[in-house]
């Protein structure tokens, strides 16, 4: 009997010992995948650009410095300007059309990250 009392004991002590690890809720952005592709060029620029200023502040609401540094290093040495970055994210949207009823800031996030990430510059 004292091994069934011990044992949830243990496991339940264990659990609450692990570190924390970080979670983070994502909400929904303004637009989805398939607002992105029907908006006009223009449209898709602006949404771009913001998006990537919006994760230069990110340290203001408390990310590591270490994450947009990582991105503007990436972007600075690949010279990516609003409409490569939009042709990434049409391509990422392209290739997989799940993507298209999804928000358009995680495919934006997605296509940047890989695009580093295919050039040798990594950001986590």
């Amino acid at each position: 009997m004292k091994r069934f009392i011990f044992l949830p004991l243990v496991v339940a002590t264990w659990a609450f010992a692990q570190p924390s690890r970080d979670v983070h809720t994502i909400n929904s952005g303004f637009l989805t995948g398939k607002a992105f592709r029907d908006a006009q060029p223009a449209i898709q620029q602006g949404y771009v650009m913001g998006l990537v200023d919006g994760l230069f502040l990110s340290p203001m609401f408390g990310a590591p410095e270490r994450r947009p540094n990582q991105l503007q290093t990436c972007l600075l040495s690949l010279n990516l300007d609003n409409q490569q970055i939009v042709a990434l994210v049409s391509r990422e949207l392209d290739a997989d059309p799940v993507t298209w009823s999804q928000s358009a800031h995680s495919t934006v996030f997605r296509a940047l990250r890989q695009a580093c990430v295919s050039h040798g510059y990594p950001f986590d």
